[in-house]
């Protein structure tokens, strides 16, 4: 059996790093798998082969970030030669970087995970950005409007790119969690449930989920909405809900690796990020069968709940697979307190489903139904191509 490689940072908890592992175990069926970590502490998702800890950790001090980084290189390389790794797949830009020096044997498949225009990145950034996908065999994006983003505003190589979106499998992340189990028999689910998942970071916009909670309380005064994560901002964001009077109906999980089931008990599920690569947390909300409403942020919601992706979304848009509401801006809460036309828009959204019965029942089976096209083995089928040089999205 051939052996593939996946190099990441970490497994920590992340989109990218679940990603890894995931791809993990669909690799596993055809090669054995070798995973290629920075740093192996503080394993937050289960993955499939032999991991290979590199140990890497963060200096200060520039030589010695530059020593690190050469000794890194070689060990990779050591390791693709010694495990014969036939294809190195990599996984956000540090490790694409490594992914392309330490060329030698076997292919180089670096990954995009995030749309890269919309960062503020320096023209050294956005160089080595271009300058591994053309060192790469090819770069795996997760939406093709990721892919379109890449040729256009870095000049990237049209025939490097493809589009394979993440497998998401409801048995994989649905599992028994004993604090989880405990969360549900506390919490109140007769209420208006809305919830959310992500780190509570700038990108993913939590604020203007609770400025929405703040407009739907005044017609469902008891509305609340869980959201799962950490972050730099939880502290600001919890200090938000006092200010908006919504203190007794935003609840802060933290970081909890299987809120899955909890998730299931809500009405809805709710995505606010300013801009993604996919958006994994939706694909998951859509396996548990739960209606969707997501901001139509660039890029990967739009694709993921409407048919036509090329739809302008203008107005709350009832898409086939989910709710739709134009963009936010990229400002965040400490830039603009105002409200702006997406929060009420997407109050009104939640609104709309809290009084129409039979609007989530029928989202619910079309989540399902979309999920499907997401299973891993639909999915690792293209990656099995992709390893083999065989993989033709014409």
């Amino acid at each position: 059996m051939e052996t593939v490689g996946i190099l990441v940072e970490s497994l920590k908890n992340g989109g990218a790093e679940r990603a890894a592992a995931n791809l993990s175990h669909d690799l596993s069926e055809k090669y054995q798998v070798v995973v290629i970590v920075f740093d192996g502490t503080n394993i937050a998702y289960p993955y499939n082969g032999k991991l290979i800890d590199l140990k890497l950790r963060p200096s200060n001090n520039i030589l010695q970030r530059v020593s690190n980084r050469i000794s890194t290189i070689k060990r990779i390389k050591d390791i693709r030669e010694k495990e014969k790794i036939i294809a190195l797949i990599s996984f956000m830009p540090n490790a694409n970087l490594y992914n392309v020096k330490s060329q030698g044997i076997g292919k180089t498949i670096i990954s995009i995970r995030s749309t890269m225009s919309q960062k503020n990145l320096s023209k050294y950034r956005k160089y080595l950005i271009k300058k591994c996908g053309i060192k790469s065999d090819v770069t795996v994006v997760l939406s093709e409007s990721s892919k379109i983003d890449l040729i256009q505003n870095f000049n990237y190589p049209k025939d490097k790119a493809i589009t394979i979106y993440n497998s998401c499998d409801y048995h994989w992340f649905h599992v028994k969690d004993e604090h989880v189990d405990n969360l549900i028999n506390t919490f109140d689910f007769s209420r208006p449930t809305f919830v959310t998942a992500g780190r509570c970071i700038d990108i993913k916009g939590q604020w203007h989920l609770i400025r929405a909670i703040s407009l739907v309380k005044e017609k469902f005064f008891d509305v609340q909405l869980v959201i799962f994560g950490e972050g730099e901002l939880k502290e600001q964001l919890e200090d938000y809900t006092n200010e908006l009077g919504v203190q007794n109906n935003v609840f802060f999980m933290g970081y909890t690796k299987n809120y899955h089931a909890f998730m299931e008990k809500c009405n809805a599920f709710v995505f606010s990020s300013l801009y993604e690569g996919l958006g994994n947390v939706i694909l998951e909300a859509i396996a548990c069968g739960m209606p969707v409403i997501s901001v139509d942020c660039n890029y990967g919601p739009k694709e993921i709940l409407c048919k036509d992706p090329k739809k302008s979304i203008k107005d709350i848009t009832y898409s086939d697979y989910g709710i739709l509401i134009p963009a936010f801006s990229m400002e965040n809460f400490l830039q603009n307190t105002k409200f702006e036309n997406s929060d009420y828009l997407f109050a009104n959204a939640m609104i709309s489903l809290l009084e129409d019965e039979k609007l989530i029942e029928n989202y619910k089976v079309m989540s399902l139904k979309r999920a499907k096209d997401f299973l891993p083995e639909k999915i690792k089928e293209k990656w099995f191509l992709v390893i083999e040089g065989k993989y033709n999205e014409n």
